[in-house]
């Protein structure tokens, strides 16, 4: 029994470890989307005046 419960205790450490990777992961993941949607907005705001420009 105490051998289970070590096994045990030793398993959710490790899926602790891992989900808190995965949480900062995906946070990381959230902040590039949202730099990478900023630029993307930026570069086509970008191009819609040179468009106009071009047009003109």
């Amino acid at each position: 029994m105490m051998k289970e419960n070590k096994e045990k205790t030793r398993e959710n450490l490790r899926l602790e470890k891992q989900a808190a990777k995965l949480r900062e992961n995906l946070k990381k993941r959230k902040i590039w989307q949202e730099n990478h949607d900023k630029l993307q907005n930026e570069l086509d705001e970008e191009r819609g005046k040179n468009g106009s420009e071009n047009k003109g």
